[in-house]
């Protein structure tokens, strides 16, 4: 994992702060300039990792240490995880606090919650969509239909605005982040879906990837 500032006088000022990885997952920053990385092909299952200045320290997580997790987005504010987890059936997504020790560092996190499943579901993505809201990206038929359902990262039911559609397309991802304000988008090959409102946004060249700064 390398880190280099958007702009260097030579194209050389690049900081080396990992190596010897095993499928490490998209890295996350929190407000507090803390980053997050979920390392995925560890031996004995998923480790949350926290970046410090003498490296890379474990952050152990009940409900996701250990397991087949595969993704891991972490809120702005840096007190909560959203892990997604493989299973044998289905995919699920767990919510843990992030419990600090006594000089302010992430020490643990708290026992898991389960805040989604279904049954027979695998998961494509997962992203912010409000400070305590993610979207979750699954497949009705696997390449042309997808349904997109907020989901209350905080286990609310009463009170809460989610909504859930269906676009169409080959889509690969979503892009979010944790303001209702802003729009969140699912990414097709082409071009972009405005999940709210279902506006398409056509891009030239084809993208695998997009998300928010930060």
């Amino acid at each position: 994992m390398l880190l280099a500032a958007l702009r260097t006088a030579d194209g050389t000022d690049v900081d080396t702060l990992m190596t010897g990885g095993a499928d490490l997952s998209r890295p996350a920053w929190d407000g507090l300039g803390r980053l997050w990385l979920l390392e995925r092909g560890a031996l004995d299952g998923a480790r949350v990792l926290v970046m410090t200045a003498r490296g890379p320290r474990e952050v152990p997580v009940p409900g996701v240490t250990g397991t087949a997790a595969r993704q891991l987005l972490v809120s702005r504010d840096g007190s909560r995880l959203i892990a997604l987890v493989g299973g044998p059936d289905r995919d699920r997504l767990v919510a843990s606090r992030v419990v600090l020790d006594a000089r302010g560092r992430a020490a643990r996190g708290a026992q898991s919650t389960v805040i989604w499943t279904e049954p027979d579901t695998r998961v494509v993505d997962v992203a912010w969509t409000g400070q305590l809201e993610v979207a979750v990206l699954t497949p009705v038929r696997p390449g042309e239909l997808f349904e997109i359902e907020s989901v209350p990262v905080d286990g609310a039911t009463v009170g809460v605005d989610t909504f859930s559609t269906v676009v169409s397309g080959r889509i690969v991802g979503l892009a979010g982040e944790p303001f209702v304000e802003s729009p969140a988008y699912a990414i097709a090959g082409d071009g972009l879906i405005e999940v709210r409102t279902g506006e398409r946004l056509p891009y030239a060249g084809r993208v695998r990837a997009l998300d928010y700064p930060g």
